[in-house]
């Protein structure tokens, strides 16, 4: 976008219209997480002279898709293995409680090629509770690897590695191959993470801070000033990042992070893009109830659509039975996998452990609709064309036969944890 272009008043409806190229580049980048409609709805944040900057910070962000999670985690496993002698035992330890982004990440490093082979070789093992860490056994063939999607501050893995040593033999001291493995990391965090032991090696790629140094992110220092400026303003108006010392207005400790995973950016990522605060339109969320929000709408007709797999729709729609929690399911996770929702967020959404959903993904290969790429073959493609347009039809049927019973396509509690 030309700078003078940013001098203009635009309602959000028309920099739309006016942008369409660029909000159809961005759209290319997020996928399934934004439509036009919500970019729309996001820009609403920002007064009408402000609209056209927000874009052009939106224009940086760096969303990491599904696809780049299973490659990050298997470029990650692979460099540590390729640094660490053939007979070497992997410990891998998810920087966060249960739930957050660390374990949300563990799925797609469980995926890896190199991992899977080292658990056959039984040669790694994934430490999540205190029962765990004080069951590793170190010698001099341990690798122990730390690791996260994301390294922001380095402060969360500081924690975390002071709590591991803790609780941790003794033999931890002696241990001389230590990682700390992410899809990404800040300057900040690596300068960190290298004063908490000499001994830990980082892995992963650098994501550079959005209002750094021009030419990087923006071309001139005034461009920079005016955006930071900008995105300072409607977070500290808006109370959109604050805890009960201080405000993050720009990330978490000042990040100046532009980033985001598939199921959420993390909260060093500028506040304007994910926080919910004060009635705030959040493009990306971070906080549950949004994502809930957000996500509830793939199970719409779920329970009509499933019996068509299970029974073929009725000829009589006023008869109307119902089908299997395996189908239900299993045309779930292939609704939700063509909206490019990421595995995780669809166990957690369906309400089934991982390890079910994996056994469901085994069945979906099995019945040729998922494909080894974990993405929709084509006979996938085509069921799911042929029942969504069969839930169309039911639909319009219920507008002109009033006697048609409400499909009851939602459950009566949504999994919160």
């Amino acid at each position: 976008m030309a700078s003078v272009v940013a001098e203009v008043n635009y309602p959000s409806k028309e920099v739309i219209d006016v942008f369409h190229m660029e909000i159809d580049q961005i759209l290319g980048k997020l996928g399934a997480a934004a439509s036009k409609k919500s970019i729309e709805r996001w820009l609403n944040n920002f007064e009408d002279g402000d609209r056209i900057s927000a874009l052009e910070i939106l224009q940086r962000l760096r969303f990491v898709q599904e696809l780049e999670q299973f490659e990050f985690a298997e470029t990650i496993v692979a460099q540590i293995v390729a640094d660490s002698n053939s007979d070497a035992v992997f410990y891998f330890c998810p920087i966060a409680k249960y739930g957050k982004s660390a374990t949300q990440f563990s799925y797609y490093i469980g995926k890896s090629n190199t991992f899977r082979k080292l658990e056959r070789q039984r040669q790694t093992k994934f430490v999540v509770r205190d029962i765990d860490i004080q069951s590793v056994v170190f010698d001099d063939r341990t690798v122990v690897i730390f690791f996260d999607d994301f390294f922001g501050t380095g402060g969360s893995f500081d924690k975390h590695f002071n709590k591991f040593k803790n609780k941790a033999a003794a033999g931890f001291a002696n241990v001389t191959n230590i990682f700390a493995a992410c899809g990404y990391y800040m300057e900040k965090a690596r300068e960190a993470i290298a004063t908490v032991d000499p001994r830990i090696k980082i892995v992963g790629d650098l994501h550079e801070r959005i209002f750094g140094d021009p030419p990087m992110m923006f071309a001139t220092a005034s461009q920079i000033e005016k955006k930071k400026t900008l995105a300072r303003k409607y977070a500290d108006d808006n109370h959109l990042f604050k805890d009960d010392v201080e405000y993050h207005s720009l990330g978490y400790k000042g990040s100046e992070a532009l980033l985001a995973f598939p199921y959420m950016p993390p909260n060093n990522t500028l506040p304007i893009i994910w926080s919910s605060n004060a009635n705030w339109y959040p493009l990306l969320p971070r906080a549950h109830d949004d994502i809930l929000r957000k996500l509830t709408e793939f199970r719409h007709g779920l329970a009509f659509a499933s019996s068509k797999i299970e029974l073929g729709l009725p000829e009589d729609f006023h008869v109307f039975n119902g089908m299997t929690d395996v189908k239900f399911i299993l045309f779930g996770m292939l609704r939700m996998m063509k909206k490019q929702i990421p595995h995780p967020q669809i166990a957690r959404l369906i309400g089934i452990p991982i390890a079910i959903f994996d056994k469901f993904m085994v069945l979906g290969k099995d019945m040729g609709y998922i494909g080894e790429d974990y993405k929709l073959t084509g006979d996938g493609e085509i069921i799911l064309e042929d029942v969504i347009e069969q839930v169309k039809a039911f639909n319009e049927q219920k507008k002109v036969d009033t006697s048609i019973r409400a499909v009851k396509y939602m459950p009566k509690k949504i999994p919160r944890k």
